[in-house]
């Protein structure tokens, strides 16, 4: 059981109220389909099963992905509605709930549509002013205007939902409710853009990416549908990278988390990144920070190059010995301007260039002459974001949450094609130089 001396009190913006973090992680089960992979990076992201908050607009929220019950919404409500239908001995939930029904005169049952609603001395709580009464003992949840009484009441509903879901059956039953709205969360033209009928072919790589953006755009779409489609909509009419390739999946992620300026959703990509990595064995950029920044040297087909594996060439080349982090630090600086000085770049040539140049000295020739100009960044860590994103707020960069994953083989290039590229690289340096001298 959760205690009331457990609950915590919040605030956000001008609400103040009881929450509790959670203990109760959903796992991902060995066998699962896409939807349980989004409900598993978007909890990530919101909470745990039993987490509770009752500091906002929604009056009370429950659950991994944080239901609002604020009328109309009703999902709380709702969602428990379906544990006392499906679990093996709903008499054990109703145990928990009773001293917070007895306290506050109320009682929860279907209503005569058959809807799970409660009833408060017999009228059903059909209204925000209501569910204030109930949830809140009266107080209007702004912050300054709780009395000890209401404090104590609000902790009280917050510790009887948290104690509810540790329950196992409620657990796997608030799983089961979560992914069957999951979609219900994605607006239709966000539906027709990334869910419609042009998925990628079965097993290519194309369609990890297409799963990488799926999932991180639901985690966004259930915090606020409306502005992740707006978002999604800037991207993908902006971006120069092809469909599902690599590229296009960051163009959309970097307008997700900085389209709105929303000071949290930076901290929400540090949330999920390392959960979309571990999933589907990509490389993302390792931070918030470096997905507004990051310098993406692409082919035809959308494959980018992030710091982390400019970082990888720079070391199996010899000029790089440290950590393989995306941080572009001081190592890394005197990495890149050995490798200039061997090299005859110019201390102005910027890390596209650099990039440019490792990877084709080393790996592979399938990777464009030209970087990509959109997201040409500058030296010493100050890089400029997107067109048509705005640009990331300072101090953002999350990467102490951040978990450095493997990064994918390369792919080795024939002889003919890498004295191709190489002859092609030399072509775009002079062409570079020239363009400077004008």
């Amino acid at each position: 059981m959760v205690t009331i001396t457990r609950i915590r009190w919040g605030r956000y913006g001008s609400y103040s109220g009881p929450f509790y973090y959670g203990t109760c992680k959903w796992k991902l089960p060995e066998t699962h389909d896409f939807l349980d992979e989004a409900f598993y990076v978007t909890q990530a992201a919101e909470g745990s099963l039993n987490s509770v908050n009752m500091y906002d607009r929604c009056i009370c929220t429950v659950g991994s992905i944080q239901f609002c019950d604020a009328y109309p919404q009703l999902s709380v409500m709702k969602l428990l509605g379906r544990v006392i239908e499906e679990h093996p001995d709903p008499t054990a939930i109703y145990a928990i709930l009773q001293p917070v029904l007895n306290a506050s005169q109320s009682e929860f049952k279907k209503n005569a549509r058959g809807q799970w609603r409660f009833f408060l001395k017999g009228k059903e709580v059909n209204s925000k002013r209501m569910q204030q009464k109930l949830y809140l003992g009266g107080s209007s949840g702004l912050t300054g205007e709780w009395s000890k009484e209401q404090t104590l009441a609000a902790k009280t509903w917050a510790s009887c939902f948290a104690s509810i879901f540790e329950d196992q059956h409620a657990q796997n039953i608030q799983a089961k409710f979560t992914k069957e709205r999951l979609m219900s969360f994605v607006q239709f033209a966000a539906k027709e853009t990334i869910f419609g009928s042009d998925q990628p072919a079965a097993g290519s790589t194309d369609e990890t990416w297409a799963h990488v953006l799926q999932a991180a755009y639901i985690s966004f779409a259930v915090n606020n549908p409306t502005w992740a489609a707006k978002a999604l909509k800037v991207a993908t009419t902006s971006t120069k990278f092809k469909k599902w390739s690599g590229g296009y999946v960051i163009d959309c992620l970097r307008s997700l988390v900085y389209n709105r300026q929303i000071k949290l959703y930076p901290i929400r990509y540090a949330a999920i990144r390392p959960e979309l990595e571990k999933i589907y064995g990509i490389d993302l950029p390792t931070s918030a920070n470096e997905l507004a920044t990051s310098t993406l040297v692409a082919d035809s087909n959308g494959n980018f190059t992030s710091n982390k594996q400019l970082q990888k060439k720079l070391a199996e080349l010899g000029y790089y010995d440290g950590k393989i982090d995306g941080i572009l630090g001081k190592g890394s600086g005197i990495a890149m301007d050995s490798f200039r000085r061997d090299h005859d770049l110019s201390s102005q040539d910027n890390m596209s260039t650099i990039v440019l140049t490792a990877i084709h000295e080393s790996l592979p020739a399938h990777l464009a002459i030209e970087p990509v100009t959109h997201t040409d960044a500058i030296e010493d860590d100050k890089t400029t974001p997107a067109v048509m994103v705005p640009a990331a707020p300072k101090n953002t960069d999350h990467a102490a949450m951040a978990i450095v994953p493997a990064t994918p083989d390369d792919a080795t290039a024939t002889s003919t094609n890498w004295l191709t590229t190489f002859l092609g690289v030399i072509k775009w340096i002079i062409a570079l130089f020239t363009k400077k001298k004008n």
